[in-house]
């Protein structure tokens, strides 16, 4: 008997290495989920007709390189929605576990911004790239946790470095939920000072209707 318990735990032990894609880790689980609400089309033109300082954007993120295994790959373009062509932010971000309840988002740029302008629209064109052909961009990493319908997290301090001119460091905060997103990114000088970014709160995307 006790050379049967053996060889089923041999033999479970074996299954769950060749299907290692399949867990119950709750730090999987939770990549899975924030993964599935992410991607879609997302709009702030609620939020802005009722509140006209704030722009009517469109935040459009895809799901790429779906063969990976080291986390989930997204393109992720945000622009005024009346101007489609001239984007105001245009990232891959990877969606990871880090330890148990703690899922990160890496964010990184295209080397050549070119290459992922409009990706978005036809995702396939990923598998022209890889990895390599974008720049992390340090200290901009995004820490989540969640409760029963909302993942919440953002940068830490000032580790965010900006490449806007005038700016030191920026900060970014981020709510994920399965019908919307709460995006707030603000540039500061090295003195604290804010230079860009709403001074009120985030912006408020809804999920669109495929």
């Amino acid at each position: 008997m006790l050379g049967i318990l053996r060889l089923l735990v041999v033999i479970i032990a074996a299954t769950n290495v060749a299907l290692g894609s399949i867990s119950t880790r709750p730090d999987d689980v939770d990549v899975q989920e924030l993964s599935t609400w992410f991607e879609g089309s997302y709009s702030s033109e609620k939020q802005a007709n009722v509140d006209t300082t704030y722009a009517n954007e469109r935040l459009e993120i895809r799901r790429i390189w779906l063969d990976r295994t080291d986390g989930t790959w997204f393109v992720v373009e945000r622009f005024i929605a009346a101007r489609p062509d001239t984007p105001l932010q245009q990232s891959v971000m990877n969606v990871r576990a880090v330890e148990d309840n703690i899922t990160e988002i890496r964010v990184y740029v295209w080397k050549s911004p070119e290459n992922g302008q409009g990706m978005w629209k036809n995702p396939e064109r990923a598998g022209e790239y890889g990895p390599s052909d974008l720049r992390l961009m340090r200290g901009c990493e995004m820490y989540f946790q969640r409760n029963a319908t909302t993942f919440f997290g953002g940068t830490h301090g000032t580790a965010c470095r900006s490449e806007v001119a005038g700016t030191s460091y920026e900060s970014h905060s981020m709510s994920i939920s399965a019908m919307s997103i709460a995006l707030w990114v603000r540039g500061y000088t090295a003195e604290n000072k804010q230079v860009f970014g709403s001074l009120k709160g985030p912006y408020y995307y809804l999920k669109q209707k495929p």
